[in-house]
């Protein structure tokens, strides 16, 4: 399906076409001293179409007023490869516009369309507006034109068709740009509401999961929990009362064998807000539309299409727990289960008891599990290999997946405050689902003092998180480690400012390798150029701002990238 884009761009070009054949129309006929009338009728067509050619110019012009400028508008009736060009650049913002009145103005421009190609092949034009009878011999010719110039029922039809689309066009045109400031406005708060809420849960988790009193077992220090990380954040999710996280548990790397037996177990943690007696009494009257659990719900093979909100809108969500019971050890009820059991049980928030956790199996991996670090995979040989190692359709949904997960994670225990990407690990040969993994024994560290009281940062790195997350593209941008991209010069009094030091000087080189776009993104994590007093991503204002210049560029560099809308 052609995008709006596109449409206006052919639209464009064809007026032209038309209204240039027409006058050539109109000049043979004048020849023929008899057809004066005629003459007049062809040329009341030909002002019709000018009419009609500026009244859309202008309405595309207010449609696409601070998404394209005057010049780009031009272009758009220069040819289909300009059109295209440019439709990546736009397509997305003039969606957002329109909001669900996008495909009614797509109708809209292409029953325009439709009807000046109707007038072009009812005159026999060709592409470029050439009569092509109009070498016919003399007699042929002269009643060709006769024929199409009786057919003035058809032209008042065509350019009344036209006339209505061009309304209706403007119309919505006008209300769409009215209801944006409302829509966008709406779009932002929503989000906040969910990022506010996905915060609150998995911070939960992390204070249940990793610090708190979930493990009792004696073989506690050997256990790790690696987090799968979502984005979460795109206008097509939906909030739920349960929100889906998905976890590995395994055993330490520098750890031997361990008892119980199991090792590398998926579990899926439903968490929820605890809910009131009389809140329990009205959700119990309504139909339970809980999906059953499948066999296998989690495959570590199949890379998503692209970054997808599965953990917020799972396709099969577990059903709840038959019998709630609070789980004392999750090491010694994963062993007892044998496999069997999916549901263990339910952990809750020792802190302000505020939510509650439901912990299910899901399945244990049948493919060796390795676990390797972003770091480590970018300082492999074969990363700069054609064919191994990262895509670069890879590195970008690493990019997005990361920049969402910053603004969801920071601060909740989870990320720490100077992360790099070390701390970015897979778990699988396909690189599409980062993991960040945390070893039990190291939750008594707070990661959100720890570094900055050991290793304080310059004035210069005005966000820590943000500055990571910039370090972490240019990586990806490379395909090469930070460390590895380090001059004598970037030397510094820390590791962190060595770092800032290094892609500082790189962000030039960004924008020949991946464009604009891209560099004005890892810019923006450098510099943190937001006029915020706060800039913590607990902070609303500074979050917005976060994610409208960093988060949804970097979703539209990949969805241009995968050749997809974004709506």
């Amino acid at each position: 399906m052609a995008t709006g884009i596109e449409i206006a761009g052919l639209t464009l070009a064809a007026f032209p076409i038309v209204i240039d054949g027409l006058a050539r129309f109109i000049e043979g006929v004048r020849l023929i001293k008899t057809w004066r009338t005629f003459r007049r009728e062809l040329a009341g067509y030909q002002y019709g179409l000018r009419s009609a050619r500026a009244f859309f110019q202008n309405t595309l012009e207010e449609l696409l007023e601070g998404i394209a400028t005057q010049e780009d508008i031009m272009t758009l009736q220069k040819g289909p490869d300009e059109v295209a060009m440019l439709g990546l650049d736009y397509e997305l913002q003039l969606k957002v516009r329109l909001d669900h009145d996008y495909h009614n103005c797509l109708e809209a421009m292409t029953r325009i369309l439709s009807a000046i190609e109707a007038i072009r092949r009812k005159l026999d034009l060709d592409a470029t507006g050439k009569i092509m009878w109009d070498d016919y011999p003399t007699i042929k010719r002269e009643v060709k034109r006769v024929k199409l110039v009786l057919s003035k029922k058809m032209y008042h039809e065509l350019l009344d068709q036209i006339d209505k689309a061009n309304q209706d066009l403007l119309q919505r045109t006008h209300q769409g740009r009215r209801l944006e400031p409302s829509r966008t406005k709406r779009r932002s708060n929503k989000r906040t509401v969910e990022v506010a809420i996905v915060r609150s849960r998995v911070q939960s988790l992390w204070n249940t999961l990793i610090k708190g009193k979930s493990w009792r077992c004696g073989c506690r220090h050997s256990h790790a929990a690696s987090l799968r990380l979502e984005p979460r954040l795109w206008e097509k999710d939906t909030h739920e009362e349960r929100i889906r996280f998905q976890l590995l548990l395994s055993r330490h790397p520098a750890t031997p064998e361990m008892d119980p037996s199991w090792d590398n177990q998926v579990i899926e943690v439903l968490s929820s807000e605890i809910s009131r007696p009389i809140e329990q009494a009205m959700t119990a009257m309504k139909i339970d539309q809980r999906p059953i659990i499948g066999k296998k719900s989690v495959s570590f093979s199949a890379p998503p299409t692209t970054p997808s909100s599965s953990a917020t809108k799972p396709r099969s969500s577990p059903p709840s727990c038959a019998t709630k019971h609070c789980i004392e050890d999750i090491c010694t009820a994963i062993h007892l289960s044998s496999g069997t059991v999916r549901c263990l049980g339910m952990l809750q928030d020792d802190g302000k008891a505020l939510h509650q956790h439901e912990v299910f199996l899901v399945e244990n991996p049948k493919t060796k599990i390795t676990r390797r670090s972003l770091q480590g995979l970018l300082e492999h040989p074969k990363q700069r290999v054609p064919g191994e190692g990262l895509s670069w359709r890879d590195s970008l949904n690493i990019a997005v997946t990361m920049a969402s997960c910053m603004i969801q994670l920071d601060g909740t225990g989870w990320l720490k405050r100077q992360w790099d990407s070390e701390d970015i690990v897979f778990l699988t040969h396909e690189y599409t689902n980062p993991y960040l993994c945390w070893d039990i024994p190291s939750a008594n560290v707070n990661p959100g003092t720890d570094v900055e009281s050991s290793h304080p940062h310059s004035r210069q790195i005005r966000c820590p998180v943000l500055a990571s997350l910039g370090i972490t593209l240019i990586e990806l941008c490379f395909g090469q480690s930070i460390s590895n991209l380090r001059t004598a010069e970037d030397a510094a009094v820390n590791e962190a400012m060595t770092n800032w030091n290094t892609a500082s000087r790189l962000v030039q080189y960004i924008e020949m390798e991946r464009g604009e776009r891209y560099g004005d993104v890892v810019r923006r994590c450098l510099e943190c150029p937001f006029d915020v007093r706060d800039k913590s991503l607990e902070n609303e204002t500074f979050q917005k701002a976060v994610f409208d210049a960093i988060v949804l560029p970097l979703r539209e560099e990949l969805d241009n990238f995968m050749g997809v809308g974004f709506a």
